[in-house]
């Protein structure tokens, strides 16, 4: 059996005893694959259109007028997988890392269903109002449970940032974000049709 990254014959082995030099080749090689693609600007050749990110949330605490001076980029794509590679591609360019999101409504109008987000990991001192953040949070009050949530920072208190979604009528304010559950600074969105 020939492997694909080296010419030279091996032993036949399980699919699941993969060398570590194998998957450091394997790596290397979708790393190459996403360099490759972002040169060649996949975000222009996979249907995509980038746009500012504006909020229109129409509940307080965050006013319809807000002007976001670090908005994240925000790109729509005919499909599902256009975002998938759009979205890593722009993650290889910039040092981040992409995630998909939950589909809940609680980003409306920015975040319609689910999306490719991209994040940066920034200082947690660096966090600015209406930046949108990805972190582990309880959704409400009465949960114990803590979930991987994107939400902006709507106001900086002394034991945190007061975290809410866009289209949620209240704040988290049971529970300041802090650096131990900060995961990262939302940098792009990448958004797909839900039926794609």
């Amino acid at each position: 059996m020939y492997s694909l990254f080296h010419h030279t014959p091996r032993a036949k082995i399980s699919p699941l005893a993969v060398s570590h030099q194998t998957a450091q080749a394997w790596f290397k090689g979708v790393s190459l694959l996403v360099q490759i693609l972002a040169a060649f600007g996949s975000l222009l050749h996979c249907g995509c259109e980038s746009v500012p990110v504006r909020s229109q949330a129409i509940y307080n605490p965050i006013p319809p007028s807000v002007s976001y001076a670090f908005a994240p980029t925000k790109v729509y794509c005919r499909r599902k997988i256009d975002a998938l590679i759009a979205s890593y591609c722009y993650a290889a360019q910039h040092k981040c890392a992409p995630m998909i999101t939950s589909g809940s409504p609680s980003m409306e109008p920015v975040i319609h269903g689910q999306a490719y987000v991209v994040l940066k990991k920034a200082p947690f001192e660096a966090i600015k109002q209406w930046d949108l953040i990805v972190y582990r949070g309880r959704p409400d009050e009465s949960k114990p449970d803590q979930l991987c949530m994107l939400h902006r920072a709507v106001a900086r208190r002394a034991s945190g940032w007061i975290m809410c979604g866009d289209n949620n009528t209240w704040a988290e304010a049971w529970e300041p974000l802090t650096p131990d559950r900060y995961i990262g600074t939302v940098v792009g969105i990448f958004a797909f049709p839900k039926d794609s």
